[in-house]
């Protein structure tokens, strides 16, 4: 259970990088005014804390 519970952190810790990664390609795009690329990538990420949330539970 510990082995598990120890990977679940390390997933967890990859998505929110990944998250914040996309977060910042997003706001890059529409700082370039590359705005159909940045609503894709927005699109892509929870809309609000409890989706984030429910992200991480499955």
């Amino acid at each position: 259970m510990k082995g598990k519970n120890r990977c679940d952190k390390q997933l967890d810790f990859f998505r929110v990088r990944i998250e914040q990664e996309q977060y910042r390609k997003a706001i890059s795009c529409m700082e370039e005014e590359q705005y159909d690329k940045a609503i894709i990538l927005f699109e892509g990420l929870p809309r609000d804390y409890e989706d984030a949330r429910n992200n991480f539970r499955e």
